[in-house]
Parts: structure tokens; C-alpha cells; sequence
């Protein structure tokens, strides 16, 4: 997300992204530590059922076709860690489930 800064400032609301940039150092420092999402963190984030991982600059999730929570077309954020055994992804908005039947497959 770029933050555009405007005549009269930041247009939008970039301390909202600080906030998620925060929230995703404390969760990789985690990650790197052994510790990933909890259970409960995991039941409380989305699950994607049609997503499969494709590639920008960075890694991103796309979601079409699917009847997810987020709507049948989806071009997420990037990705920033994979756990395909495990049956999640970090964004930089947060947590997502990964169905089954998806995971690893390209």
C-alpha cells in the first residue's frame, strides 16, 4: 500500500497501515521464534477455499470463483509467511486459512 502525501499531507490513513506493519513485525518475530498463530487465532481468520498463490513483486494471494467470506474475486495483499503443512498464510492484514484440498497446489 503506498502512502500518498498530498499538498495538505498523507492522504488516507497511513497509521492504519503502521498498525498493520506492527502487527506483522510482532507476528514474523513469533514465526522466527517457533511460535506461530494460536488455534483460536486461526478459527477466527478468513477461510479461502479457491486460493492459489500467484506472483508480483511479491507473492500475493488470488481468490476467483470461490464463494469466500471476502467475495468470489479476491487480489490480496502480498504474502509475507507460508505455512502450506499447517494451512495458512500471513498478509499484511492478517491470518488466513488455507482449504485442504488447496494447499501446495499451484
Amino acid at each position: 500500500m503506498p502512502i500518498i502525501v498530498g499538498k495538505q499531507g498523507p492522504v488516507g490513513d497511513p497509521e492504519k497501515f503502521v498498525g498493520w506493519l506492527d502487527s506483522l513485525a510482532v507476528d514474523i518475530t513469533k514465526i522466527s521464534r517457533g511460535k506461530g498463530p494460536s488455534r483460536a487465532e486461526l478459527e477466527q481468520a478468513p477461510l479461502l477455499a479457491s486460493a492459489h498463490f500467484a506472483m508480483r513483486p511479491l507473492s500475493c494471494l488470488v481468490n476467483a470463483g470461490g464463494k469466500d467470506v471476502l467475495g468470489p474475486v479476491m487480489n490480496g495483499s502480498h504474502v509475507w509467511v507460508i505455512a502450506p503443512d499447517e494451512g495458512w498464510v500471513r498478509t499484511l492484514s492478517g491470518y488466513y486459512r488455507l482449504a485442504p484440498s488447496r494447499v501446495g497446489r499451484h
